[in-house]
């Protein structure tokens, strides 16, 4: 159970770091400055959000948080970390696989014209694999499950019940954060999200796990991609 003083400083740190991860692109384009933060390939501003979770971890250091309670915990034993990535990388395809139908029928097909790229070129796809790793499976993992889920769940009381409107809560956020792919995409991404957030717990609170899964369903999305298998 968290002091109040203890909450206060979680909230602040949430508006902050949170405002900044979530919101980087109006507040660029509200204060002018988009024209001078350059633009990856493919990833646009993406690096903006690793480099805020960068500043999160430095942060928290900082001010001497324990960063066990933000998910940095041994991944020890690898063969038990391992084997929860791989049990949420197969529920996160048996999840996609059953709802991505009824998906399709309501909010048609996911938007994924960014990476029409990809598609038979060697070079964007090596191009994407570190960043997939570097951004999203640690990136995406720190805030939305370590920093996000962790914060509010604490605010919460630390209960079942903060958990689990924790959970729900960065998995509505995290599929907003991909309005790109359009309503279907948001949709499967939130899907994702309640399945790395459920990883996060089954593994004690551990990014690892759901870190691992991460990167690993998004090499095989792009590597499927680059065959051709599903079209972008």
């Amino acid at each position: 159970m968290e002091s109040s003083r203890a909450k206060i400083v979680i909230l602040a740190e949430l508006i902050v770091f949170g405002g900044l991860y979530i919101f980087s692109e109006p507040i660029l384009s509200a204060t002018g400055l988009s024209n001078f933060i350059p633009e990856m390939p493919i990833f646009e501003r993406a690096w903006l959000g690793f480099a805020i979770v960068i500043a999160l971890i430095s942060w928290l250091a900082l001010r001497g948080a324990d960063m066990r309670d933000y998910g940095f915990k041994s991944a020890k034993p690898i063969w038990r970390t391992i084997l929860i990535a791989l049990a949420g990388v197969v529920v996160a395809i048996t999840v996609s696989t059953l709802t991505d139908p009824i998906i399709k029928q309501w909010f048609g097909e996911t938007d994924t014209t960014a990476f029409t790229d990809v598609k038979g070129n060697v070079s964007v796809y090596l191009y994407l694999l570190p960043f997939i790793w570097l951004f999203a499976a640690f990136g995406e993992e720190v805030f939305y499950r370590g920093f996000l889920m962790g914060g509010v769940a604490a605010i919460l009381g630390g209960g079942k019940i903060g958990w689990l409107i924790a959970l729900l809560l960065q998995a509505v956020i995290f599929g907003l954060g991909h309005a790109y792919q359009g309503p279907a995409g948001m949709i499967g991404t939130g899907l994702y999200a309640l399945v790395f957030g459920c990883l996060y717990l089954v593994a004690g609170r551990n990014l690892w796990a759901p870190a691992l899964a991460h990167g690993l369903l998004d090499t095989l999305g792009f590597t499927l991609l680059f065959l051709g298998v599903i079209e972008a």
